[in-house]
């Protein structure tokens, strides 16, 4: 009976160390598992995070361009032309334009002024400027660089003396942005921000080379 027990605790012992071997070799395979699900974990949370980011910055870049294509749809290609004349029976704006342009050397055709008319003042007693409309933004952009100093005489010979001066109107959307502009501007101890071909420009101060366009938000961030 003995060698028979012998025997037997043997072949247990064979079969427990096999048993066990098994058992090591599942563990490790599991072991290994786990380690591999969270490095694939740990890369889909870095992929996320990339997408996260890009996303953020597409969205970001997406407003840029809509705050741009905003403010191109506001710009508006008309002139202002303050003029110390008043109102007269039965004038013909169109033809006040006109002069106000031979002034600046632009000769206008009738088919260049689209629309002409005088707009109201919130000063009482003052002469109403005039608004106009051009088909050429060439000849309004030359119309508002020129330099030449016009006046009543020049226009209607009245030798009042009364001067006339023309700049380029901009819509209510860019004038808001300039002031943010100029308000960022003064944070930063920027000097100049100006409105250029309808578009919003800022330089630091008369040294500096690089003159900023601002065309939205994160551009004003650039003020620095």
């Amino acid at each position: 009976m003995a060698p028979n027990r012998n025997k037997e605790q043997k072949t247990d012992d064979v079969n427990n160390r096999e048993e066990y071997k098994r058992l090591s070799a599942s563990i490790f395979e599991l072991k290994t598992l786990v380690q591999s699900i969270k490095e694939n974990q740990q890369e889909c949370t870095k992929s996320q995070e990339h997408i996260c980011k890009e996303y953020d910055s597409f969205a970001e870049s997406q407003k840029d361009i809509l705050d741009q294509l905003k403010l191109m749809q506001h710009k508006v290609d008309k002139l202002t032309v303050a003029c110390e004349m008043k109102d007269k029976e039965n004038e013909s704006v169109a033809d006040i334009v006109t002069k106000v342009a031979a002034k600046s050397g632009v000769i206008l055709r009738c088919d260049d002024i689209q629309a002409a008319h005088r707009v109201p003042t919130r000063v009482e007693g003052r002469p109403r400027p005039i608004i106009a409309e051009l088909s050429s933004r060439v000849a309004r952009e030359k119309i508002v660089s020129c330099k030449e100093h016009i006046t009543n005489d020049d226009v209607i010979g009245d030798h009042t003396g009364g001067k006339i001066f023309v700049y380029p109107q901009i819509s209510p959307e860019l004038k808001t942005f300039r002031w943010k502009a100029k308000q960022r501007a003064k944070e930063v101890s920027w000097k100049f921000v100006w409105i250029k071909d309808g578009a919003l420009l800022a330089k630091k101060s008369e040294d500096t080379r690089t003159t900023l366009k601002i065309f939205s938000e994160s551009d004003l961030a650039k003020m620095c």
